[in-house]
């Protein structure tokens, strides 16, 4: 497995003080016995998710505010540091160059999936771990083809109490004000955060200009984690987290509209989730059973002049959707070579569209109500086969109503060789299943997925190269509105992706390197799903052609150093992406790239200690340096839409202060 530590590690727990006498240490064991029983349920946590054969890429909270822009910036943002991943021009995550798939997981249990992807928007300050896990994967990871984001969220119970308070703000008229607040009494702790973002830039602009027309963003996010520890064998706890985000969608340019008229109306999504959970730690068992609870809302209004006149229609749509679930998942330590783990998964959905068509002359309003049931079993067994060599063989089995046949099963097998002198190699294969969207395609895709890999660690430098391939049925994909970012689901016949990834990490005290470059290729052959979206002449060149996806970008890179100087903290990130795919004039569906792209982001962070154990940071980060705007889309490609650009230079200031 690879681990890639941006800027170190994350304490789990404050350093322990010597007690000053008998009376003091004696006041403080019972609390010091709460903390290190957390810590030991933690661990066995853990171990009832791991990521045996897979790719493994880690970074702590530390790393995260390290790294230009800190704990400001959303998870999906931060993870484009990991090898092969980028995001695309909906902020969504792209993992290896294939669409969709990633699933996420708050302290390993399955976020339920809203109207809108959430996930990637999720704030970093609620998380103390972020973890992508990719590649074949075990039998406990379904319904994503080979990408997990777990996040381990902050626990009051470490911090025993304190906070902060940060504002922060600067280019685009750019203002953030967030706090956190930690708490602990006796054996329960409360984490809570919240922050309110506005801003002139929010969706991608439709060109490249430094501040487009009626792009402005108001978002709203709060965060709470209640856990309690019943006693040395068992803990509750109880998730809460709330986001409200109202977009105006930006204007594409329109010959003979101007003033008003040229605004392209707004965007609205709301997610309220829920998770309570119940683990058992007691000798060789462990076991974790979960509810969940989503309820979730988008509303996406274009305005009906500039519509019509870009697509000749103007579509609003109106999204409700309700999810409940459970998940219950253990592992049973069977002797020292045999761990089995088992679970099950399984949630309910309902969702509600409101969808109105205008043009000139006509307009048509549908409703439509969908449900789905998902149900998911998984059994495996950690084979010990000697000290440096381990096998992970499972099955997993799911079951999506509405989805032509009644069940999928996902045989898993792995492989992981802890050899001499700091080398390891993993390998495995994996079958996957993934449902569409609910209430669009009507078939879901089918994986076939082969990982490889080997990791050398020598003193402070580690090196790795991973190397994977992917056979797809009915490969999903989404074929954007122009005139607003939402789109339809459709699916290739056949799809297959491979890659090859290279990683090095340095650290050495207050000095750490990062670099990383994927290759990849993502391509699909003939249209299985949602045909009535393509002209005739790309049908008939898709049907007999194999082409590259929209996602496709043949290099993507990223790195960055950072460098602590006394109470200065110095760092910056890099990446480049090839370009993504587009449509020629007269050519091949998406058989042209769009140009090279280059982003460097730079950071300062200075600590003050005005007051003792509460320090005051004072940073500066320039996101995009170099001013360097690029082309997420041009609008050519199969996946259709507006075009997406990147953001021009921002120069942002912050102030944080710990109590």
């Amino acid at each position: 497995m690879f681990h890639l530590f941006l800027a170190g590690a994350a304490a789990l727990a404050q350093p322990t003080q010597p007690a000053a006498d008998a009376d003091e240490q004696d006041q403080h064991a019972p609390e010091t016995e709460i903390v290190v029983t957390g810590q030991r349920l933690d661990s066995a946590r853990a171990k009832i998710e791991p990521s045996l054969g897979a790719s493994t890429y880690t970074l702590s909270n530390d790393a995260i505010e390290n790294r230009p822009g800190g704990e400001t910036r959303n998870i999906g943002t931060i993870l484009r540091q990991v090898p092969g991943v980028r995001t695309d021009g909906q902020g969504r995550l792209v993992v290896r160059g294939a669409p969709g798939g990633v699933q996420f997981r708050l302290n390993n249990v399955i976020l339920p999936e809203g109207v809108a992807d959430f996930g990637e928007n999720l704030s970093a300050r609620l998380s103390a771990r972020t973890e992508l896990i990719t590649g074949a994967l075990p039998a406990q990871y379904g319904l994503a083809a080979g990408s997990v984001v777990n996040i381990t969220t902050k626990n009051g119970l470490y911090q025993r109490g304190g906070g902060q308070a940060e504002l922060y703000g600067g280019t685009h008229g750019t203002i953030e004000p967030a706090f956190e607040l930690a708490t602990a009494g006796g054996a329960t702790s409360w984490f809570v955060s919240g922050s309110y973002r506005r801003s002139n830039v929010g969706l991608a602009a439709p060109d490249g200009r430094s501040r487009p027309l009626h792009d402005g963003i108001r978002e709203v996010e709060g965060f709470s984690f209640l856990d309690h520890v019943i006693d040395e064998n068992s803990r509750v706890s109880l998730i809460l987290g709330s986001s409200n985000e109202r977009n105006q969608i930006p204007g594409l340019p329109v010959g003979g509209l101007a003033g008003s008229e040229a605004r392209h109306g707004e965007q609205r999504t709301g997610n309220h989730y829920a998770i309570a959970s119940y683990q058992l730690s007691t000798g060789k068992l462990t076991l974790q059973a979960s509810v969940s609870g989503l309820l979730s809302n988008g509303r996406v209004d274009p305005r009906y002049v500039p519509s019509i006149a870009i697509d000749g229609v103007a579509r609003s749509r109106d999204d409700r959707r309700a999810t409940i679930g459970t998940q219950i998942e253990a592992a049973y330590t069977l002797s020292d070579a045999h761990t089995l783990r088992a679970g099950l998964i399984a949630s309910a959905d309902r969702q509600r569209r409101d969808e109105r068509l205008l043009t000139t002359t006509s307009s048509s309003a549908t409703r439509a109500h969908d449900r789905r049931l998902t149900t998911s079993l998984f059994v495996e067994d950690e084979w010990t086969i000697a000290p440096s060599l381990t096998a992970n063989v499972g099955l997993r089995a799911d079951r999506v109503s509405g989805l032509g046949t009644p069940l999928h099963l996902g045989p898993r097998a792995s492989l992981n060789w802890v050899a001499a002198k700091g080398i390891n190699v993993h390998g495995g294969y994996a079958r996957y299943f993934i449902a569409p969207p609910l209430g669009e395609a009507r078939a879901g895709e089918r994986d076939d997925y082969v990982d490889v890999g080997v990791e050398r660690k020598t003193g402070d430098l580690t090196l790795g190269i991973d190397a994977y391939a992917r056979a797809s049925r009915n490969m999903l994909g989404e074929r954007l509105w122009r005139s607003a970012p939402v789109g339809d689901s459709f699916a290739y016949r056949r799809g297959r992706s491979e890659g090859v990834e290279l990683l090095a990490t340095y650290a050495d005290g207050p000095v750490t390197a990062w670099a990383n470059v994927a290759l990849s290729r993502s391509r699909g052959r003939g249209i299985s799903v949602g045909r009535a979206l393509f002209s005739a002449g790309q049908l008939a060149f898709v049907d007999s052609n194999w082409v590259n996806s929209d996602l496709d970008q043949a290099i993507t890179a990223s790195g960055g150093a950072s460098r602590r100087f006394g109470p200065l903290l110095l760092s910056a990130d890099l990446t480049f992406g090839s370009g993504a795919r587009r449509t020629v004039a007269g050519g091949a569906p998406n058989g042209g790239r769009l140009p090279t792209n280059l982003t460097l982001d730079l950071a300062a962070v200075y600590r003050l200690k005005l007051i003792e154990d509460h320090p005051l940071d004072l940073r500066i980060d320039v996101i995009n340096a170099g001013d360097r705007r690029y082309a997420f889309s041009d609008g050519t490609g199969l996946a259709g839409g507006a075009p997406s650009w990147s953001s021009g230079r921002g120069i942002f200031l912050g102030v944080e202060q710990g109590f």
